[in-house]
């Protein structure tokens, strides 16, 4: 839901960049995309392209297209990209199909689980993506190697992350033992005491 985020939020300066003549905002909105659910093919791009728009950004002060207060991810590149490739784009939080435009929070929005498909649980649509915003790969790791992480739909991931190799699923997941949750735990905390003393 990027295009639809405040213009202080997104993830390009619109007001900066529609003072260029470019595009209207309206026009920018609809290039803006979250990157959760981002796809392409290979050699889209290809090496003279990428130059281009390295030299924009970098040589031209297309930079400051680029919201981020000092730091960019990989959504806010993507929307630049996006912006400056006039590609086809299809975002499906703005389709004309309502059953194409459900929610996909992992943690926030409401799924039901039907024959291995996630469904919203308004309207029973079936969801494209499902994002896991604040979980991090060190958990899904553990997952796929059958430790039972607390991660929402584990088991409809796991389905689907072995879906051509379902030899290679743990077929249990098992908790942690008690002193490996206790030293991670400690670590944890290790981690969280250096990085309030250091300067």
């Amino acid at each position: 839901w990027e295009h639809a985020k405040p213009a202080a939020n997104a993830a390009l300066n619109i007001p900066l960049i529609e003072k260029t003549g470019f595009l209207t905002a309206e026009d920018i909105r609809v290039h803006l995309h979250c990157s959760s659910f981002w796809g392409s093919k290979r050699g889209l791009f290809n090496h003279e392209e990428l130059d281009s728009l390295s030299n924009r950004l970098v040589n031209q002060g297309e930079a400051v297209w680029i919201n981020g207060q000092g730091w960019w991810d990989d959504a806010f590149l993507f929307n630049y990209m996006t912006l400056r490739a006039e590609r086809p784009l299809f975002n499906f939080t703005r389709s004309t199909d309502g059953q194409e435009r459900t929610g996909n929070c992992a943690n926030a929005d409401p799924f039901v689980a039907v024959d291995q498909v996630l469904y919203n649980q308004q309207g029973m649509k079936p969801i494209h993506r499902i994002h896991y915003m604040g979980y991090s790969s060190t958990d899904f790791a553990r997952l796929c190697r059958g430790e039972d992480v607390d991660i929402p739909f584990k088991h409809l991931f796991l389905h689907y992350r072995f879906a051509s190799q379902p030899e290679q699923r743990p077929s249990i997941l098992r908790k942690p033992n008690l002193l490996t949750q206790t030293s991670r735990s400690l670590q944890k905390k290790t981690k969280r005491f250096w990085s309030y003393i250091k300067p």
